[in-house]
């Protein structure tokens, strides 16, 4: 990880839940899912300020996420956890193909879907679902994209129309950029709502970065993201080339009240997935909560640090920093007079700087 930080450039990927997407942000209660000040509560946002201010240009990236941070909050209502998705247009949500926990695609409708950011020059967008064959345009600024492409191959004049099952070799990559620099708008249209936007981000194709990207879904378990869904890590690994996959693990596994023999064995599954792939893993166990016991949470802690040593990895464990729930201060958490688990800003921030910190010792 040193070479990376000190080339500046390559992809970090986030394997998690809720807690790395920015649920809890916003003014509603627990369960809404408001817009209010939500990119400070993005574990990859806070880690991206913690790089630029290092002098390594850094990007959080996945701001929309069909299958990791867009949910439903009741009926058709989407919403998002990054202010850059400046409209979702008339787009609707559905669960499709997968069964991964607090999942769901967009579907785009003929009001465009617009997604701003600054320093970019273009946008990659994964199309993970088809159930006939909808034409999708997509434009840059109001006007088509000075380039695009599908899957690799130069696709002009800024629109998709085609059929395919993109299950069996993930996401359908589509890259749009214009010529220049600066802030930029993305707009995405369909002539009907049978596809699904699994993820869009913004690039800079001129200049070195890190890429921080956010693979995670409200409620879900380490096990979720072993399937053969669109989203899920093997299928996505087929689109990106990271040098380094952080998997954060073991909250909604115990919550849900998972066996810890099928959490460890899901550990290591995804973590062969991404040496595969080329990846370094970094192991990253939470912080206590309020719903699940001390001795559970202590054993799993254990058992993950174990099988960190057993297998030469690296382990960030949150929960040998800050001990047990009944010490931590209520303060660090969303609403813990709720009972919520999701952190504050300011204790996504600190998250996010003990992660960085393992990283740079890596």
């Amino acid at each position: 990880m040193k070479a990376m930080l000190a080339s500046k450039t390559g992809q970090q990927i986030i394997v998690g839940d809720s807690i790395n997407v920015g649920e809890g942000s916003g003014a509603s209660g627990p369960g809404a899912f408001g817009l209010g000040n939500a990119a400070n509560f993005r574990s990859a946002k806070a880690m991206a300020d913690i790089y630029v201010a290092a002098g390594i240009p850094a990007f959080d990236k996945n701001y929309i996420t069909g299958d990791f941070g867009v949910r439903a909050a009741g009926g058709n209502t989407i919403l998002t956890y990054d202010t850059r998705v400046t409209s979702l247009g008339n787009g609707d949500m559905n669960v499709r193909d997968n069964g991964a926990a607090g999942a769901a695609y967009l579907h785009l409708g003929s009001t465009a879907a617009t997604v701003t950011d600054t320093g970019i020059d273009g946008f990659v967008i994964d199309v993970a679902e088809y159930d006939s064959a909808p034409v999708i345009t997509f434009k840059i600024d109001g006007a088509a994209p000075a380039f695009m492409s599908i899957n690799g191959v130069t696709q002009p004049g800024g629109t998709m129309s085609y059929a395919t099952n993109a299950s069996a070799t993930g996401p359908s990559r589509i890259i749009v950029r214009t010529s220049s620099v600066g802030s930029h708008t993305l707009q995405m249209t369909s002539s009907d709502y049978k596809h699904g936007i699994a993820v869009v981000y913004g690039i800079n194709s001129t200049t070195s970065q890190i890429n921080i990207l956010t693979f995670a879904a409200c409620g879900q378990r380490t096990t979720d993201q072993t399937g053969t869904t669109t989203i899920a890590l093997p299928a996505m690994l087929k689109k990106e080339t990271p040098g380094l996959v952080v998997l954060t693990s073991a909250t909604n596994d115990m919550i849900q009240g998972a066996a810890k023999a099928t959490w460890l064995a899901a550990v290591a599954s995804l973590v062969a997935t991404a040496q595969a792939a080329g990846a370094s893993v970094l192991l990253e166990f939470p912080y206590a909560f309020s719903n699940v016991a001390d001795a559970t949470v202590s054993d799993w802690n254990a058992s993950l640090k174990a099988y960190g040593v057993a297998n030469n990895l690296s382990v960030l464990s949150h929960y040998d920093f800050y001990g047990p729930y009944s010490g931590m201060a209520p303060s660090l958490f969303w609403n813990a007079a709720s009972g919520d688990t999701h952190p504050t800003a300011a204790f996504s921030a600190a998250l996010a700087q003990r992660r960085v910190d393992a990283i740079r010792s890596m």
